[in-house]
């Protein structure tokens, strides 16, 4: 997938995560082009992978004065990038109009007319 497409599909995704993987998708283009010296527009994503980081240890406060260990959890995140003109993609739409517009524009016209 192109990096465009990540960071427009990172953008309108409703997840708390999608913040964090397009911050990294950023940080993986400004290093292809500043270090790797790689064109912005021809690269794509080859890889994303996410590895077990360490755990915070945090208090948990119990009942009758007691207290427990409660982990939060933290993760790697890892995106590789790289050069490529082709790029394979999974949806293609033939109708030049999408299906949503144009079910919407074929109701207009039937309220039109029943009007």
């Amino acid at each position: 997938m192109k990096v465009e497409d990540a960071l427009i599909q990172c953008d309108l995704s409703p997840k708390r995560v999608a913040k964090t993987v397009s911050a990294v998708i950023q940080s993986a283009i400004g290093n292809a082009v500043n270090n790797q010296g790689l064109d912005r527009d021809r690269l794509v994503i080859a890889s994303a992978t996410v590895g077990k980081g360490q755990y915070l240890r945090r208090v948990s406060m119990h009942g009758r004065g007691r207290s427990g260990t409660m982990h939060r959890p933290r993760s790697h995140v890892a995106i590789e990038v790289e050069e490529n003109d082709v790029v394979q993609r999974r949806v293609s739409i033939c109708d030049e109009e999408m299906p949503w517009t144009r079910r919407r524009r074929l109701g207009r016209i039937k309220h039109a007319i029943a009007e």
